[in-house]
């Protein structure tokens, strides 16, 4: 399965749940979007998600948890199946 993830080359995303009312800062701090009051979604490619978590480390203090969601089967399929109705 992580193979396919690598190969289709899509993004993963962090949920990052701050402390309340800490989206504005979190959005400051490491960009995406908001989700509500406290939570901020990012995405970025399999290959940067040590140096976002890095960044994640760096604001801490307003960081009650962090969630990594990598693509699910479902991506995977409609990025396959979508490459083999384009066709070589």
């Amino acid at each position: 399965l992580d193979t396919l993830r690598r190969a289709a080359e899509i993004p993963l995303r962090l949920r990052v749940i701050g402390r309340p009312d800490s989206a504005e800062t979190l959005i400051a701090n490491l960009g995406g979007q908001r989700i509500n009051g406290c939570s901020v979604e990012l995405t970025c490619p399999m290959e940067q998600k040590m140096a976002r978590l890095a960044a994640v480390n760096a604001i801490r203090h307003l960081v009650e948890d962090i969630e990594i969601i990598p693509p699910g089967l479902d991506d995977l399929y409609r990025h396959f199946s979508a490459a083999k109705e384009i066709g070589p």
